[in-house]
């Protein structure tokens, strides 16, 4: 037990000169590693980042590689709809079209009515207006 005595003193004895020389600046040892630690960490990061960037360009490629029948099935599946709505509003079109050319032809009767009202109160047969035979107003 002696000896393990002797080597603790030894490994104390030792620590605390190692300690004292550091603190007075005359041990430059521990602050070279510190600096090789730091720029082999600095180097280490560098290559490791790369190394992340690569993988990350790798999986993109294959996700995308991976979505795009997906994607071409539910662009595919937009366009039916956007096709649909647009026979849709077609069809409200023609309807729309077909509303003002009733509107016209009531129109044109009650003009017609009241002038043929107007001209007999005055003691005239009224004459209907011209109008274009191409369905325009």
């Amino acid at each position: 037990m002696a000896e393990k005595a002797w080597y603790w003193l030894a490994f104390g004895v030792l620590a605390l000169g190692l300690n004292n020389a550091f603190v007075a600046g005359r041990l430059e040892l521990p602050r070279n590693l510190a600096d090789r630690s730091a720029e082999f960490e600095q180097q280490l990061s560098g290559h490791v980042l790369g190394y992340i960037t690569q993988a990350q360009v790798s999986l993109a490629t294959q996700r995308a590689v991976a979505v795009q029948p997906a994607v071409a099935r539910v662009q595919a599946n937009l366009a039916c709809a956007q096709a649909s709505m647009a026979r849709r509003q077609a069809q409200m079109a023609v309807r729309q079209v077909e509303m003002v050319r009733i509107q016209r032809d009531r129109i044109r009767e009650q003009v017609l009515q009241n002038l043929r009202m107007q001209r007999n109160a005055e003691g005239e047969i009224p004459r209907p207006p011209r109008l274009p035979e191409d369905g325009t107003i």
